[in-house]
């Protein structure tokens, strides 16, 4: 799922989803999500496809970082404005 949601894999992303693949899983050693992978890289379709399947946005890393502030450190304007919402 990290790894697909990082590229351009909407599709791929969408059948994991629908095999009921955890939106909010993390990886074992920075706990990044999906979401996180998807807001770093500017894959804005795939961000939407995950909210869609309600992966949590206010979800943070080790570092205390959630998606938003990956995308606005990468300049993802597309992204950050897709986020805000969930994020009051």
């Amino acid at each position: 799922m990290m790894f697909a949601s990082s590229g351009p894999y909407t599709e791929s992303v969408r059948i994991l989803l629908k095999n009921h693949a955890d939106p909010d899983m993390t990886d074992k050693e920075e706990h990044f999500t999906a979401l996180m992978y998807a807001a770093a890289e500017g894959q804005t379709e795939v961000a939407k496809i995950l909210l869609t399947f309600k992966a949590d946005p206010r979800l943070k890393d080790i570092d205390g970082d959630n998606a938003l502030t990956f995308a606005r450190n990468n300049g993802h304007n597309d992204i950050v404005t897709l986020l805000q919402p969930f994020m009051k």
